[in-house]
């Protein structure tokens, strides 16, 4: 039977500013960085924590990730295929804060545990962090999920992408896959610039929302 579209948990722009905010309580600036690192690349868990240092390449005129694996002991990704992620404000702000102030030269992994090796239970913590936002709930998916609807949607200030481009970024198997989860999002982008090009709103003319401006740091 053909598969039905599934209910995608994210976080608009309001609260994702409530989150990243300074005044977000219960969540450290280290751990508001690290969820803007995953979100700002559209990882999974797993790849974000299983990161090496060569992975991130953020110094030259095409900031990218290589992501090779999926968890612990250099597990394979959920596709069994390393992929390359192109980086972009916000999430391109967060890297380079993580690797000036949080990273420690010289680690296996970019995400070191406070005892070193892999962070485990840090997606734990997203349960916890949920009362910060006002959710019922929340999973470190999320930053997966927001990361596709802000590029379909145009969240972040940039033109809306097609499925195509969030499927490779993400790295799904099949573009089906991407469609079963975020194929409605696409849908109201078609709609919005309908609205847009018969004159019904106005292009957004502001430039792309940063991780400064999300941490209230600039």
């Amino acid at each position: 039977p053909a598969k039905t579209a599934t209910k995608v948990p994210y976080l608009a722009l309001p609260a994702q500013r409530t989150l990243f905010g300074a005044a977000s309580e219960g969540i450290s600036q280290r751990d508001r960085v690290m969820i803007g690192c995953g979100m700002g690349a559209g990882l999974r868990v797993g790849e974000l924590l299983a990161l090496e240092p060569g992975d991130v390449r953020i110094d030259g005129a095409d900031p990218h990730l290589l992501v090779q694996y999926g968890g612990a002991g250099r597990a394979p990704t959920k596709s069994r295929r390393a992929r390359r992620v192109g980086l972009f404000e916000p999430g391109l702000g967060f890297w380079r804060i993580w690797m000036a102030g949080f990273y420690q030269p010289g680690v296996q992994l970019v995400f070191e545990g406070p005892r070193g090796g892999y962070q485990k239970s840090w997606p734990e913590s997203f349960p916890g962090w949920a009362a910060s936002l006002g959710l019922p709930a929340l999973s470190s998916h999320i930053m997966r999920h927001t990361y596709a609807v802000a590029l379909l949607s145009g969240t972040w200030g940039y033109e809306p992408r097609s499925l195509d481009f969030v499927s490779q970024q993400l790295g799904h198997g099949d573009r089906e896959t991407t469609d079963r989860y975020y194929g409605s999002f696409e849908a109201g982008v078609w709609r919005r610039e309908v609205q847009r090009m018969t004159g019904q709103t106005t292009p957004d003319s502001r430039g792309p929302v940063t991780a400064a401006e999300l941490l209230m740091t600039s």
